[in-house]
This record gives C-alpha cells, sequence and structure tokens, in this order.
C-alpha cells in the first residue's frame, strides 16, 4: 500500500523516526555542551576559592611566623633583663600544652586539634609574655603546691609526674 506521495508505509515510519533521532541526538548534544559549560564554571569558582584560601593559609602561616619572632624576642628581653619566667607560661608558646604533655596520636586527635584555640587568640597571648611579670607567676606556682596549673607529665615509661 503506497501513500500519496509514492512511498509505502515503513519507508514513512522509517524516515520519521529518522527525523526524530536527529532532533534527539540534537538535544542531547545540547544538553552535554550546557552541562560542560557548568562544569567548566565550576571548575572555575572552585580554582578562584581554592586561590582565595591559599592566600588566606600563606597570611595566617605569615601572622603565625611574625608572633613566633616577637615572642622569641620577648622572651629574650626577658632573660636579657635577669627576669625568670614562668616556665609553663613562656617555655612553649604561652599556655599550650608542650609536647611531653600532649595525648598520644590517636582516633581522636585531629577532633582535638581542631578544638584548640586558633592563632589570633594566641597573638594575645604573646603579647602578654612580653608584658609579663614573672614574681606572682612564681607565688602562683608555690600556691600550687609547685604543679603547673594542675598539669602532670606522663613519662615515656607511662608514669605520671608533676612538673
Amino acid at each position: 500500500m503506497e501513500d500519496m506521495t509514492g512511498l509505502d508505509k515503513n519507508e514513512v515510519r522509517r524516515m520519521r523516526r529518522m527525523q526524530s533521532n536527529r532532533e534527539s541526538a540534537r538535544r542531547s548534544r545540547k544538553r552535554k555542551q550546557e552541562h560542560l559549560q557548568t562544569l567548566e564554571q565550576q571548575l572555575e569558582d572552585m580554582l578562584s576559592r581554592m586561590q582565595d584560601a591559599q592566600a588566606r593559609a600563606d597570611e595566617a602561616e605569615r601572622r603565625a611566623l611574625a608572633l613566633e619572632d616577637q615572642l622569641g624576642r620577648a622572651r629574650d628581653e626577658i632573660e636579657r633583663l635577669g627576669g625568670d619566667p614562668a616556665p609553663h607560661e613562656v617555655r612553649n608558646g604561652g599556655g599550650q600544652p608542650s609536647i611531653e604533655e600532649q595525648p598520644a596520636p590517636g582516633p581522636g586527635l585531629k577532633r582535638q586539634r581542631k578544638q584548640q584555640q586558633p592563632a589570633a587568640a594566641l597573638a594575645g597571648d604573646a603579647l602578654d609574655a612580653r608584658h609579663h611579670d614573672p614574681a606572682p607567676a612564681a607565688k602562683r606556682g608555690k600556691q600550687n603546691g609547685g604543679a603547673l596549673n594542675g598539669r602532670r607529665r606522663v613519662s615515656s615509661s607511662g608514669d605520671e609526674e608533676s612538673e
């Protein structure tokens, strides 16, 4: 059975299917192009955010080094003036536990590090150390029975000992 244009039904269906497939392929290419553009935009945004974060990290590192330098100069000045700073307050940067006092690495270590004071808060400790009067700290140590703020150090054998 032929239609008016001289093509049979199967031929007409085949041509319609081909046209439909072409249109579907065109829409698919368009979606793919839009998706690619979206991914490229996300990449640009992430690169920009990464550069901003890196700049902030570099600035924080620079500030930390400056504070460490300032703290070292403050310690030198205290020593030059003949002061006897309280060892637990100046020894390691103002109140943070020394390496001996820190807990052994374990599963909760990351969480503990996140909860520690940020470097900006330590800046105040460094400035306080510069104007620190060692006499009251020595008296505090005697009042506490010689213990340093109640902290205990664990020796390599696992025994606790007061500082």
